[in-house]
């Protein structure tokens, strides 16, 4: 009797143990593990990118599915995952989908191919909706991009082979036929759309592959595609390691060089609403200023807009009315033909 007692006790702790699983309802960590998770169980991911706990964007829309039960309800069909991609293995994904607004949710496969995506903040009922409609095969698609020309089904296939591609390119080593293949991925992917980032991976496919020339082709390119101010904040450290590579050397050639007096203004009283930002092209090409762009519709830049000859001098102005009794904190992005092609100006004030 004992025995039998025994036996079903440990059934009964089997299931309750099957019935109170303490595995969160997402996971977190890098894109490789948790792509390798789907694949084993056989599941798609819901994937939201963003930022990490001091995202409070995403912090709302995980209490929103949890509220709503969203993770108990498709925890069986579902791997949920919260990407951070400020973390050093996630980022790539910041460089392919060039992210405006956070968070960004997508629907994958689960070999990692994407099948859906929407950007910015979404509400319950339209998460059900989207996870319900990838599960009955008929993906629904955001409006058009605003950083790509091409259609959202377009755009997954392009990101996907940038996926796969990077993938791979991660994994490759000095391999000349796998580069030769991960380079072919990306030069499809820059057929359908030539993009900053796509332009900068094949540069790095071709300094692998002993190819100085078409790697520096590329990198031009990429820095010549790369024009706005948002573009410029996302791939900043990309694009200074192309200028590190491509601006010495026997390839230098004369370059514009916008240098500033000051790029921090530290205003401790006053309620001026006009401050100036001098700079002087000390290179030896015309400097054009293309665009400066601000952290606040509130605080707008006028600058020259004609081009500035070498020793000669120019302003950014900017037209900002500050509160009296309040801090401020404003941050501007200036994008020229300069070799140092971007540069970042502080606004400070202590009223």
């Amino acid at each position: 009797m004992r025995k039998y007692f025994f036996s079903i006790l440990l059934i009964g702790l089997g299931c309750y143990a099957c019935h109170t699983d303490n595995q969160p309802p997402y996971y977190e960590g890098t894109f490789q593990t948790v792509s390798e998770i789907a694949r084993q169980q056989n599941k798609p991911i819901w994937m939201i990118l963003g930022g990490g706990k001091q995202c409070k964007a995403c912090e709302q829309l995980l209490e929103n599915m949890t509220e709503d039960n969203i993770f108990q309800d498709y925890r069986k069909d579902y791997i949920f995952y919260r990407c951070n991609v400020e973390h050093p293995a996630n980022t790539f994904l910041k460089y392919i989908f060039i992210m405006e607004s956070i968070p960004n949710s997508y629907i994958l496969s689960p070999e990692g191919k994407m099948i859906s995506f929407y950007a910015g903040r979404l509400k319950a009922t339209e998460i059900r909706q989207l996870l319900e409609a990838a599960q009955a095969g008929h993906p629904l698609y955001p409006p058009r991009h605003s950083q790509f020309k091409s259609e959202p089904k377009t755009l997954l296939q392009l990101q996907n082979l940038l996926l796969t591609a990077y993938t791979e390119y991660r994994e490759s080593g000095e391999d000349p036929t796998k580069l030769d293949r991960i380079q072919a991925l990306v030069q499809e992917s820059i057929d359908m759309e030539p993009y900053f980032y796509n332009l900068y991976l094949a540069s790095k496919i071709c300094q692998k592959l002993n190819d100085p020339i078409r790697a520096e082709q590329y990198a031009e390119e990429a820095l010549h595609i790369c024009p706005n101010g948002f573009q410029t904040i996302i791939y900043r450290p990309l694009i200074a390691e192309l200028q590190q590579l491509y601006s010495t050397g026997d390839s230098l050639q004369a370059h514009a060089r916008i240098t500033f007096e000051q790029q921090q203004l530290q205003l401790r009283d006053g309620t001026a609403d006009r401050y100036t930002f001098r700079f002087k092209n000390t290179g030896s090409q015309p400097l054009l200023l293309k665009h400066v762009s601000s952290s606040c519709s509130c605080a707008k830049p006028i600058w020259s807009r004609h081009p500035i000859l070498p020793g000669e001098k120019g302003e950014i102005i900017i037209h900002y009315h500050p509160d009296e009794n309040k801090a401020f904190n404003k941050t501007f992005w200036v994008v020229s033909n300069a070799v140092n092609k971007l540069e970042q100006l502080t606004l400070k004030g202590n009223h």
